[in-house]
């Protein structure tokens, strides 16, 4: 399924690091407002993931198309 082919292609790839975790729940604490790092370090991560999978698919999806021709044959 494409959902398998996405999961082998693109998410098994992405990792996100505690740092950057870190870093943007303090860029972004306002939107967490008494909540604590530990609390909302799974949504964020998910957030983070979701972003990086969203753009390497853009970026595969750009390389496939740049590799592809698509010709017209007239009736």
């Amino acid at each position: 399924t494409v959902e398998k082919f996405l999961n082998f292609r693109i998410q098994f790839f992405v990792v996100v690091s505690p740092d950057t975790l870190q870093k943007y729940y303090q860029e972004h604490q306002a939107e967490y407002p008494d909540r604590s790092f530990e609390e909302v370090s799974g949504e964020i991560e998910k957030l983070l993931s979701t972003k990086e999978e969203e753009r390497m698919l853009d970026e595969y999806l750009g390389r496939l198309r740049g590799q592809t021709t698509i010709q017209v044959n007239p009736l």
